[in-house]
């Protein structure tokens, strides 16, 4: 078996252009244990919002709490 080639700065770089102009635009990158490579599209619908935050927040709201 060859070895896979490795992923140079300029490949990203390249790849991210080409997503951009395609007009999606990716938030993250996996790199998997066989080196393969995984974008992901998806944002959090709120990256500052924590979840336990939000729900405590909704109880007191529900329950006239602060």
């Amino acid at each position: 078996m060859g070895r896979r080639p490795a992923l140079r700065p300029s490949d990203l770089v390249n790849a991210l252009a080409a997503l951009k102009q395609a007009g999606v635009e990716p938030c993250t990158l996996d790199v998997l244990p066989d080196g393969t490579h995984r974008w992901h599209f998806t944002k959090p619908a709120n990256p500052d919002d924590n979840d336990l935050d939000r729900e405590l927040a909704e109880f007191d709201a529900k329950h006239g709490h602060g």
